[in-house]
């Protein structure tokens, strides 16, 4: 039965991360191609990397509650995700 399901899960990660790369080469000219995807990458890894920590620690002091974060997660998961099958 696990088997099975981690089948399946890691069939619609590959459904969605295959194409993924082809739309990101193809998403630029060939002559910025390398540096816009550096930039791009290296932009939202310093934003939502680098703040996650601050993030995390204002949470559980303004809560008292060591999940706080765990939750903030899951509630921004599930506002803005693509969790919704429609």
């Amino acid at each position: 039965m696990d088997v099975d399901v981690q089948c399946g899960l890691a069939a619609l990660i590959a459904a969605y991360v295959g194409p993924a790369s082809a739309f990101m080469v193809e998403a630029f000219p060939m002559r910025v191609r390398c540096s816009a995807l550096s930039f791009a990458y290296s932009a939202s890894l310093s934003i939502f990397g680098g703040t996650a920590p601050m993030v995390a620690v204002f949470t559980i002091q303004h809560t008292q509650d060591d999940l706080s974060p765990a939750l903030d997660g899951c509630g921004g998961y599930f506002a803005f995700g693509d969790h919704q099958l429609s």
